[in-house]
């Protein structure tokens, strides 16, 4: 899993998306086992994300288990009927849910890319 850090400083735009890439990205620890190495034994992808955006990522993380699959197996989406109760589980305060939403909507069309494939 990469490791994604909060940075006070300035970073090109595209962070989401980079962090939701990373977080939907496969593990390569089966390789790593191929080759005689353990996870761990390699540094892990950093990638830095504003302070503003860790919210986002945050929820984006907590809902990895409600991805919707359509019928032809593809990733439609996530499940939003789950998103209040994991807002209020992980302790976004109301007046930051819509920016929340914006950037985990962005992070979630990044991460069908990469779970499709594309």
């Amino acid at each position: 899993m990469p490791c994604l850090h909060r940075s006070a400083h300035r970073v090109p735009p595209g962070k989401l998306r980079e962090a939701a890439r990373a977080l939907c990205t496969p593990s390569p620890d089966r390789d790593l086992l191929a080759l005689g190495l353990e996870p761990g034994d390699l540094p892990t992808d950093v990638v830095l994300i504003w302070p503003e955006n860790e919210p986002a990522v945050r929820l984006f993380a907590a809902l990895q288990s409600q991805w919707l699959v359509g019928p032809m197996g593809g990733v439609v989406g996530l499940r939003y009927e789950a998103i209040p109760a994991v807002e209020k589980r992980i302790g976004i305060k109301k007046k930051q849910r819509w920016r929340v939403f914006a950037g985990l909507r962005t992070m979630e069309i990044a991460a069908i890319e990469v779970l499709n494939g594309r």
